[in-house]
């Protein structure tokens, strides 16, 4: 979803293009790519029309809790539990890995019962990397699902926190964190090229990568954030807000690539830090959401507009969206009218910065990125929360949080 550069757990969403050149846009569990929406939910994949929501197809058995991470040509990787799916843009299986949990029962059932975690593509598109609960990060060739190698050292005992979604450099550099440690490796084999560690808890979709000049941001718990370079070596570290992890789940930050200004989601507040560390602001995220943002990370727009879920208070909790202006200042908010909608996962942008597509509970809806109208709706079960979003050349398939755009 974009093409800025970043990304992030649950259902998601990707949008194909009819067009030669596809336009794209991802974030949390929502990715468009043109003029149709592929959603992962618990009740399968499916392919929606971005206009008006018409259901195209449906694959039940890619039922997931993350975002397919999507190549420019529509073909997608899917994480179902101990199956990778390779899925085309028409719903047809084209391959299946199955890695099964084995002892990790007690482990999948205090960390949200999933056994492959997100999957993030390579810069060319040709492997996808994807995190096993308790087997490390796996190497899939996108051609046939081959195995190309694993990195076994993110495998933790059953009480400790899963690694981190993996995030990879335009220069191909895979990057991982394990609780405190963060690695970098190299591409073709897997083999470490060096580690940097931590005070403070990593976990989530915690990493993004400046399209800038490749440096690493890495967020954790208590909000610190801490950028890094290609080298390994540690530049800053700030606390630009309260970020409190919240169901092993921490937000991926974002960064705007005519600037290079990172935007972070916390508790409560989203906050704008300068390239060199520097908080620019800092400021409530949704007036409405008494019960916080909930883990969502925000999403950018080519116009600097940020969209960011939240829970609103009302009888019960419900999932809200809210649209701040490049400064932090609230624009709108819609909040579903269903108590079914909780838990929001992250927005997405379309291709042409016209249409927000947001995932919670049990809706996925679009609404208009300047006014915040409902323009539909569909209810399939979509338990949002991030996206990996595809871009075009000369950013390729960089990881990033944040909605893409041309």
């Amino acid at each position: 979803m974009y093409c800025r550069w970043l990304l992030l757990l649950s259902p998601l969403l990707l949008i194909l293009s009819a067009s030669a050149t596809p336009t794209s846009s991802t974030s949390s569990n929502v990715t468009t790519f043109g003029n149709v929406i592929f959603s992962a939910s618990g009740n399968g994949l499916f392919a929606y029309d971005v206009l008006n929501g018409t259901t195209l197809w449906t694959l039940e058995e890619a039922a997931s809790d993350f975002i397919p991470a999507l190549r420019a040509d529509g073909f997608m990787v899917v994480s179902s539990d101990e199956t990778v799916f390779g899925v085309d843009s028409a719903g047809r299986v084209v391959w299946r890995i199955t890695e099964p949990a084995e002892d990790s029962q007690r482990r999948r059932e205090n960390w949200g019962g999933e056994t492959f975690l997100q999957p993030v593509l390579g810069p060319a598109g040709d492997f996808a990397y994807v995190c096993h609960i308790n087997k490390g990060l796996h190497a899939f060739s996108t051609t046939n699902g081959a195995i190309k190698w694993v990195f076994s050292k993110p495998t933790l005992p059953d009480r400790d926190p899963p690694p981190t979604a993996p995030a990879v450099g335009i220069d191909g550099v895979v990057y991982i964190a394990d609780n405190r440690v963060l690695y970098a490796l190299e591409p073709e084999n897997g083999t470490q090229l060096w580690t940097l560690g931590f005070s403070y808890a990593i976990i989530g979709e915690s990493l993004t990568i400046s399209p800038l000049d490749g440096s690493i941001f890495v967020y954790m718990d208590g909000g610190y954030l801490a950028a890094v370079a290609r080298n390994g070596t540690l530049l800053w570290q700030v606390v630009p807000l309260k970020m409190t992890l919240n169901n092993n789940y921490g937000p991926a930050p974002v960064v705007r690539p005519w600037d290079g200004v990172i935007v972070v989601a916390g508790d409560y507040n989203v906050a704008a830090v300068a390239p060199n560390g520097t908080v620019l602001w800092s400021k409530v995220g949704c007036p409405t959401c008494v019960h916080g943002l909930d883990g969502g990370a925000p999403t950018l727009s080519a116009s600097g507009h940020i969209f960011q879920a939240g829970m609103a208070a009302t009888t019960t909790s419900v999932a809200n969206l809210t649209a701040l202006d490049a400064s932090g200042n609230p624009l709108w908010g819609y909040t579903f009218p269903s108590t079914g909608a909780r838990f929001g996962g992250d927005a997405v942008i379309s291709g042409n910065g016209s249409t927000v597509f947001f995932g919670s509970g049990s809706w996925l809806i679009a609404l208009d990125a300047n006014s915040g109208a409902l323009r539909w709706n569909v209810s399939d079960f979509h338990w949002s929360t991030g996206a990996i979003c595809p871009c075009p050349p000369p950013m390729d398939y960089t990881r990033m949080l944040m909605a893409c755009w041309l």
